[in-house]
């Protein structure tokens, strides 16, 4: 008879316990912060990236090769091409318009 006792309040006391350790409501993941490293600013389009996995060139830096590539351009030398191949449709335009008349 005592030993079915003690039984029963073991029974008893490990249910208590494992209710207890269950929470009410899910735990959020903690959010792990990185530490160190510093925050550099893409010269192109001005995202700011950790300096580990930015494209250093110089004193420059980019978030992309991409990126890095479109800002080793000449200044301006896709708009002048842009505006070459406009200023030649222009030009086919007014071929065509004189051949009219």
């Amino acid at each position: 008879m005592g030993l079915r006792l003690i039984l029963i309040l073991l029974a008893i006391w490990f249910i208590i316990n494992l209710l207890r350790k269950q929470p009410d409501t899910p735990k959020t993941p903690k959010l792990r912060r990185r530490e160190g490293g510093r925050m550099v600013r893409c010269d192109h389009c001005g995202l700011y990236v950790p300096e580990a996995e930015a494209l250093n060139v110089g004193d420059h830096h980019y978030c992309s090769e991409a990126h890095r590539r479109l800002s080793s351009e000449p200044c301006g030398a896709s708009a002048q091409a842009d505006q070459a191949n406009d200023h030649e449709a222009q030009r086919g335009g007014e071929a065509q318009s004189t051949r009219r008349k």
